[in-house]
């Protein structure tokens, strides 16, 4: 009901519109012919009646309507123009009686340029069995142009959703194969970090232990080297010891050797002062011996 009454309307539109355009087309399809005369000439030269004839061939037998103005610039040249326009409607009317529809006709004031001019405006002939006629047609257009329209919407609906329907169906196919393949790069991705983690892992496990196993031999080595050290140390000072020692020992040796040298000598002093002491007394003796031998001698 609602797409009968809208096409209703578009016609009555369309019928408004193609009157419109008609009356628009005549009035674009306005013309003017322009004679020109000599001074207060009345009768159209042979050359102006040649240019007459021209325009009723080009007009092609087509129904004009016709304003026929000859112009004046003053007062007294108006009888002039009137007579122009009268010897004018003569020749119109013999030449093409059937073609023209001579609305107005007659003189009318214009400017000095003017003066010598006549024009003959004209325009096509509305004809309303034609108007009717081409109303009519139009509308069956119009109407037959909606019935395809609605026929071919419906089909454009059908095609639309058919291509939608294949469109939905492509793109859901498109979205779980970019899923799919998706889902298989993630998981190869992971698969990948996994296995580089893993080996990674390893990696730093392997340089861990060589880390652990250098740093052990480095504090062995180190250990051992103290230890050597150490050993070397001690035995340099225990062979110092035993040298200090040894050394002390030979002072000591030395010492009493010389407390020995010493004591020898103190006995041999004390053993020459008992010499002296007994040769004294032997001296002693001699002497009192001899003294009582002078004494027995007396």
């Amino acid at each position: 009901m609602k797409n009968k009454t809208t096409l209703t309307s578009g016609i009555k539109k369309l019928t408004l519109f193609i009157v419109i355009l008609f009356i628009g087309l005549n009035v674009l399809a306005q013309d003017t012919l322009h004679l020109v005369y000599h001074h207060t000439q009345i009768k159209p030269h042979d050359t102006t009646e040649v240019k007459i004839d021209n325009w009723l061939k080009k007009l092609n037998g087509k129904h004009q309507d016709v304003n026929v103005i000859a112009y004046y610039h003053k007062l007294e040249f108006k009888k002039f123009s009137q007579e122009r326009c009268d010897e004018l409607f003569l020749i119109l009317n013999r030449k093409a009686r059937a073609a023209l529809t001579i609305e107005s006709i007659g003189p009318k004031k214009g400017e000095d340029s003017q003066r010598t001019t006549v024009d003959i405006i004209y325009k096509p002939t509305i004809n309303l069995a034609e108007v009717a006629a081409a109303k009519k047609a139009e509308e069956e257009k119009a109407k037959a142009e909606a019935e395809a329209e609605k026929k071919a919407n419906a089909e454009k609906k059908e095609k639309e959703k058919a291509e939608k329907a294949e469109k939905d169906r492509i793109e859901k196919e498109k979205k779980d194969a970019e899923k799919a393949e998706k889902d298989k790069i993630e998981k190869a991705e992971k698969e990948k970090k996994d296995a580089e983690k893993a080996e990674k892992d390893k990696i730093e496990k392997a340089e861990k232990e060589k880390k652990d196993a250098e740093k052990e031999m480095t504090e062995k080595a180190e250990k051992e080297k103290k230890d050597a050290e150490k050993g070397e140390k001690e035995k340099k000072e225990d062979v110092k010891e035993k040298v200090e020692k040894e050394k002390k020992e030979s002072k000591k040796e030395e010492e009493v050797k010389e407390e020995k040298k010493e004591k020898a000598e103190k006995v041999k002093k004390e053993s020459k002062k008992d010499e002296e002491v007994k040769e004294e007394k032997k001296e002693k003796a001699e002497k009192e011996k001899k003294s009582k031998k002078d004494s027995d001698k007396k």
